[in-house]
C-alpha cells in the first residue's frame, strides 16, 4: 500500500515536471517565432528602404551627368523649360530622401522617447483648416480634390501646430497616393462635449481595405498589399509615426473601411486647454513641408 502510494507521488512529480518543460518548450518556441517574425519584418524593410533610396539617387544621378555632360560639350540643345523641369526633378527627389531620412529619425526618436511635447493654446480648427487648404492648393492642378468641412467655428485646444501639421500631411499624402485620378479627400472636424473629445475624420474614396489590415496599418514597417496602389508607396513608418504622435498627445487614430466604400482615418483628441496659457492665434503653413510630405507622389 505504502509503495504505490510512493509510486503515485512519484509519478506525479514527473508528470507536473514534465508539463513544465512542455510549457518552458512551448514559451521558448513562441519567442523563436516572434524574433523570426521580428527578423523578417526588419530584412523586408531594409530591402524595401534600400530600393526608396536607390530610385531617387539614380533619378538624380542621371540628371546631373546629363546636365555636366551637356555643358563640357558645350552642347546647348537643352533649352530653358528642359532646364528648369530637370531642376525641378532634381529638387523632388532631394526631398524624396530628405523625408526618408526624416522619418527614419523622427521614428528612432519616438521609440526612445526622446521627444517631449510642449503644447499651448490654438484654435485647432483654423489650424487643420489652413493645413487642409493649403494641401488642397498644391494640388489644385490635377484633378484630385481636397475638402474641408465643419460646423465648428472655433474650439481652443493645447497642441503642438507642428505635430498637427506633420499629422494631418501625412495621412493626406498617403491618400493621395490611392484614390483615383478625379479623387476625393474629405477632412471634417466634430467635437463632442459629453466625451471632452475633438474627432478629425479623412476619409477617401480609394480602395478599401480589409478588417484584418486596418489593425495592422499602424505597425512600424508594415505595408498592405493592394494591386491597385500606386508606385512609390513610401517606407512603411509613415502611418507608424502618426500614431506615435496622435498617443504622444494622449489622442487615439483609428482605421475604418468597410471593404467597399473607400478609407477613413478617425483621430480623437482630448478636448482640453492649458488654463493661465495665452491664446496662439497665427500659425503659418511652410509650403517646403508640404512639398517634402508629397516628394513621393509625383515622381
Amino acid at each position: 500500500f505504502f509503495i504505490n502510494i510512493e509510486l503515485k507521488n512519484e509519478l506525479k512529480e514527473k508528470l507536473y515536471k514534465s508539463q513544465e518543460r512542455a510549457k518552458n518548450l512551448e514559451h521558448e518556441i513562441d519567442i523563436l517565432e516572434e524574433a523570426i517574425e521580428s527578423e523578417m519584418v526588419k530584412v523586408n524593410f531594409l530591402e524595401n528602404m534600400s530600393h526608396e533610396f536607390k530610385t531617387p539617387i539614380n533619378i538624380i544621378l542621371m540628371i546631373s551627368k546629363l546636365l555636366l555632360s551637356s555643358i563640357e560639350n558645350n552642347d546647348f540643345n537643352l533649352d530653358r523649360e528642359k532646364i528648369i523641369n530637370y531642376l525641378k526633378i532634381l529638387k523632388q527627389n532631394g526631398y524624396r530622401i530628405l523625408r526618408l531620412v526624416n522619418n527614419i529619425l523622427d521614428s528612432t526618436k519616438f521609440d526612445n522617447k526622446h521627444d517631449t511635447l510642449e503644447m499651448h493654446n490654438y484654435n485647432i480648427i483654423s489650424v487643420v483648416e489652413d493645413i487642409v487648404l493649403s494641401a488642397a492648393d498644391y494640388i489644385k492642378n490635377t484633378e484630385r480634390s481636397i475638402v474641408f468641412d465643419t460646423e465648428e467655428e472655433e474650439v481652443i485646444l493645447a497642441c503642438r501646430p507642428s505635430y498637427i501639421e506633420k499629422i494631418m500631411l501625412n495621412l493626406i499624402s498617403n491618400s493621395l497616393k490611392f484614390i483615383n485620378d478625379n479623387g476625393q479627400i474629405e477632412v471634417d472636424i466634430k467635437v463632442k462635449q459629453e466625451e471632452e473629445k475633438l474627432y478629425i475624420h479623412l476619409k477617401n474614396d480609394g480602395p478599401s481595405i480589409s478588417k484584418k489590415d486596418a489593425q495592422l496599418i499602424f505597425n512600424k514597417f508594415v505595408q498592405i498589399e493592394n494591386h491597385t496602389r500606386r508606385q512609390n508607396e513610401g517606407s512603411g513608418i509613415g502611418l507608424s509615426i502618426v500614431k506615435s504622435i496622435v498617443e504622444l498627445n494622449n489622442g487615439e487614430i483609428y482605421l475604418d473601411s468597410d471593404g467597399e466604400n473607400g478609407t477613413e482615418f478617425e483621430i480623437l483628441l482630448p478636448n482640453e486647454k492649458l488654463e493661465g496659457d495665452k491664446y496662439e492665434y497665427n500659425y503659418e503653413i511652410d509650403i517646403d513641408k508640404i512639398e517634402l510630405e508629397f516628394s513621393d507622389i509625383y515622381a
